[in-house]
């Protein structure tokens, strides 16, 4: 093979120019490639937010001509003096939607026997003498109570028994000693007041 000059160009064996500058051609195109997916998946963004819109635009056309048609129709009926049929049409609508009525009252039933659980398991977390008042609580009230009455007991318990590391704990109230008279469990039980008095001298 032979190189000619500073050209990226060799020549191998039959004659034929090789270009040995395609690693660099080919990170270029990358570089550009990795732009242009960036461009194509922010277009595609915009083209699915524009075609939701528009979609969104039709359907309220449609529930707007369906209203205004429905009008019409019964305005027709009540001028052609057929109200025996415009009636019954309501009479069906009346019952249709008090039977989807009755199907949500299971619903609403099952949802206030959970919310009724849920507040009798507050208030059994709260005092005694809290219970009573909390119980008149709605649902919301009641958790934000029992979060702060909680909180602030275990915040209270978790200060008195507390352990400071590097800090012996003293149960009771303890003789000072010299610590030279003091035996070596006495000496690490209050190692605290031998340093400060080692320090002291």
């Amino acid at each position: 093979m032979s190189t000619e000059g500073t050209n990226n160009n060799q020549t191998d064996d039959t004659g034929v120019q090789v270009n040995t500058d395609l690693g660099q051609q080919s990170n270029s195109n990358n570089q550009t490639d990795i732009t242009d997916y960036k461009a194509k998946y922010l277009a595609e963004i915009e083209n699915s937010k524009k075609s939701r819109a528009r979609a969104q635009a039709a359907e309220s056309q449609l529930v707007n001509i369906t209203t205004e048609q429905e009008a019409a129709r019964q305005s027709k009926l009540k001028e052609d003096g057929e109200y025996k049929e415009l009636v019954s049409e309501y009479e069906t609508k009346i019952i249709s939607l008090t039977g989807k009525i009755d199907g949500m009252q299971g619903i609403v039933d099952d949802y206030k026997a959970v919310e009724a659980q849920e507040k009798e398991a507050l208030v059994t977390q709260l005092p005694r003498e809290e219970r009573e008042k909390a119980s008149n609580l709605d649902l919301e009230t009641l958790r934000y109570v029992v979060d702060k009455t909680v909180g602030e007991i275990s915040q209270q318990d978790s200060q008195s028994t507390r352990h400071t590391p590097g800090k012996v704990r003293q149960r009771g109230k303890v003789e000072k000693k010299n610590w030279l008279e003091m035996d070596s469990a006495e000496q690490r039980e209050n190692w605290e007041d031998v340093v400060k008095s080692y320090s002291k001298k």
